[in-house]
């Protein structure tokens, strides 16, 4: 692992630090038990939304700084994902009126968001 790259999650050193045991955050979180807990804990499966958010809240930490390397991760795959749906939307040449005008809204969104400028459709 990198040295600046994120762990999937800091549940245990949090968990830890409130002095909680696995069975009682596993509780707090309405898991099945200390076994689904530990599973979390070495990375061996990822949060259900339900479940980092009740972790989070029940630890006094924000999820994305509880669950930094899965947020990390996550954010990288998802741009991955939009950048690869502008290069095929931008592909669509050609297209008349109202998609023309669609495709455009929706290049010039991707583009804020990845941060990226986008081509120049018109917008007529």
């Amino acid at each position: 692992m990198r040295q600046n790259q994120k762990l999937p999650n800091y549940l245990r050193a949090y968990r830890k630090k409130c002095g909680f045991t696995q069975e009682e955050l596993a509780r707090l979180a309405q898991l099945s038990g200390k076994a689904e807990l530990c599973e979390l804990e070495r990375f061996h499966r990822e949060p259900s939304y339900r479940t980092a958010r009740a972790c989070a809240k029940a630890l006094g930490v924000p999820a994305p700084r509880l669950f930094a390397g899965i947020e990390a991760s996550t954010e990288r795959e998802t741009v991955r994902r939009m950048r690869e749906l502008r290069r095929r939307l931008a592909a669509k040449t050609g297209v008349a009126g109202c998609l023309q005008r669609r495709i455009a809204q929706k290049l010039h969104w991707l583009g804020e968001r990845v941060g990226e400028l986008v081509p120049n459709l018109s917008m007529s």
